[in-house]
């Protein structure tokens, strides 16, 4: 968008980090393949031991623009995975995000279907350290 006429993007860099402990994405939609989703997540995080050094989730449909949660990544960098710290994350990412009621569903609808999906996350990337029911449990 901040393209003049006739100008080109012919190469995009980024700085080469370390791979993430693991990255994950998360999607609510009725079709699998080219459908906008109702809601979406990403995370990207980076464990040494237990705990967390490095992290960066992004949320879509849940807000006017995709969202990069800064205040979420802030909280859990230097915490240690475990159920607790993912249950404080999602309170925190819950005051980020913004849904409105629309034709995919309402604002409390998609509110829930974050938080599920930001659970998915640690529940798909550590199984061994976050369950479901610690989570149940806990929330």
């Amino acid at each position: 968008t901040a393209c003049r006429s006739g100008e080109r993007i012919t190469e995009l860099v980024f700085d080469a980090t370390p791979p993430p402990s693991g990255f994950s994405f998360e999607k609510v939609g009725k079709r699998i393949h080219l459908d906008v989703a109702g809601v979406n997540s990403a995370m990207a995080i980076s464990l040494s031991g237990r705990l967390v050094t490095d992290v960066h989730i992004a949320a879509g449909g849940v807000a006017p623009t995709p969202l990069y949660l800064t205040a979420t990544c802030d909280y859990l960098r230097e915490k240690p995975l475990k159920a607790e710290t993912v249950l404080a994350a999602a309170a925190i990412a819950q005051t980020e995000i913004a849904p409105i009621d629309d034709l995919r569903g309402s604002a409390v609808y998609k509110r829930l279907l974050f938080r599920q999906l930001f659970f998915a996350h640690f529940l798909k990337l550590f199984p061994d350290r976050i369950s479901w029911e610690a989570l149940h449990a806990l929330g």
